[in-house]
């Protein structure tokens, strides 16, 4: 059995800057005519999107696949995840955080826990 090795790199983070990660179904999902999305047209989408917040991120890059694949067969799994850097005594130098969640019209994470908590007085998002 062929093995995969994996490889480590570490690369240093600034204040505000966001990484993304992705599955291979990403890049490797198909259309119709079974092109691939590829890393390219990713990457293109990605930076489309500087300055947006994490969320948005994942959003756009999950509408690009889904639009490129205009309904053809998912053959893998297709996993966006992306997260900004922000230690703990830095302030976001936008207010794109504090929009909330433009695709399901959510309220601000911050607000959600002053807001919503279950019947103990609990916050559901601990």
């Amino acid at each position: 059995m062929a093995s995969n090795p994996i490889e480590r790199e570490t690369f240093p983070l600034e204040p505000g800057d966001t990484f993304v990660l992705f599955s291979d179904g990403v890049s490797e999902a198909m259309n119709a005519v079974e092109d691939f999305y590829g890393e390219e047209r990713l990457l293109t989408v990605l930076s489309a999107c500087a300055g947006a917040s994490a969320a948005d991120i994942v959003t756009r890059v999950l509408g690009d696949v889904r639009a490129f694949a205009a309904g053809a067969k998912q053959s893998d799994d297709i996993t966006v995840l992306a997260a900004r850097y922000a230690p703990a005594n830095w302030k976001f130098a936008t207010t794109a955080r504090n929009r909330g969640c433009s695709v399901c019209s959510r309220a601000p994470i911050e607000s959600s826990r002053r807001e919503r908590t279950d019947t103990a007085g609990r916050s559901p998002l601990r």
